[in-house]
């Protein structure tokens, strides 16, 4: 344990021997290795004609940086973390942040490429985005983030992009208190620094597989589409991604005739999913329209929930309501 091993027979370059540690505790899986001079460089110092040769022109040392990763992000993890250094490296060469593009990771780990395109943002003020996926890979509970309350890789990745939102938001607040001094005009450029978290599921939206042998419970059972455990945020974003709309989309939430609206890009969505439905509130819905002026075909598009309605009638009637504003699109679920 500990100890330094002069391993013979390895290496082609005529020392014939390579150094290794051994592992400092029982449990270890690593060691170190070291290399000493080639015999031909040895003997060209020796003879003072040995030659200094220019490095790889595109070659950029990144030592130090993977060196201190594991400190970045405030996060316990050290299963593979990349310094963000280097992933902005990487983003530099694909361009600037006017070109508003998004950076995917398929193996998030701690959402260190999150935590670079907040930063590159921070830097140039630009519009990058991010979508960070992972599983939630259990953390080992003698690792250091299960210690320090992570149950899951997932969760760490979350934690880190907050923890680098907080810290922008901390220093764009100091950046504006400078800016707001006499003489000071730089008012630093505000950043979108919101993200929002998903989770893998099946539809929202019940398929009717009835028991015949309980069939009066099916028929009751199938007025209700909406699965029970899932809410209405649940079914609001697959109804965005049904539509094929952008998940980040403004959303806004409002009251209206004691109902619960959600206008989503602008007015360009509209989606009420509540029960009791009554033309009155209909009426103001389809008001909207004059509010937000959607322009973009298909203009308003209008989402109900089949069950909020007490029979075919109204529902007839709430329809014929949104067409006379000139809103063609009404879906129900």
């Amino acid at each position: 344990m500990g100890c330094l091993y002069k391993v013979e027979g390895i290496g082609d370059d005529g020392l014939g021997y390579r150094y290794f540690t051994g592992p400092r505790r029982e449990d270890a899986t690593k060691g170190k290795f070291f290399s000493g001079v080639p015999t031909e460089r040895r003997r060209e110092l020796a003879a003072g004609t040995a030659k200094k040769y220019k490095p790889i022109l595109n070659f950029k040392n990144m030592s130090d940086a993977f060196g201190n990763c594991r400190h970045e992000g405030g996060v316990e993890f050290s299963s593979g973390k990349k310094p963000t250094e280097f992933l902005q490296f990487i983003l530099s060469i694909v361009g600037g942040g006017e070109y508003g593009y998004t950076v995917l990771d398929f193996f998030a780990g701690s959402c260190s490429a999150a935590h670079a395109v907040l930063d590159l943002n921070k830097q140039d003020g630009g519009n990058r985005k991010f979508i960070m996926v992972q599983l939630p890979e259990p953390c080992d509970k003698d690792s250091e983030a299960f210690k320090a309350g992570y149950k899951n890789i997932a969760d760490i990745g979350k934690e880190r992009i907050r923890r680098v939102i907080k810290k922008i938001q901390a220093e764009q607040a100091q950046a504006a208190k400078q800016a707001a001094l006499p003489g000071m005009d730089d008012k630093p450029k505000a950043l979108d620094l919101g993200f929002k978290v998903f989770k893998l599921a099946s539809s929202n939206i019940k398929t009717w597989d009835p028991d015949f042998n309980q069939l009066e419970h099916s028929l009751v059972s199938a007025t209700e589409p909406i699965k029970p455990d899932r809410s209405e945020a649940d079914v609001l974003y697959e109804i965005l991604l049904k539509y094929g709309l952008d998940l980040t989309l403004p959303t806004e939430k409002r009251e209206i005739g004691g109902k619960t609206v959600h206008i989503i890009g602008g007015g360009g969505l509209v989606v009420c999913l509540a029960k009791n439905m009554t033309l009155d509130v209909v009426e103001k819905i389809a008001a909207l329209k004059d509010e937000f002026k959607p322009e973009t075909p298909p203009g308003m598009r209008v989402v109900f929930k089949d069950a909020g309605f007490a029979g075919d009638e109204l529902k007839t009637n709430a329809v014929q309501i949104l067409k006379q504003r000139g809103i063609e699109d009404v879906r129900a679920v």
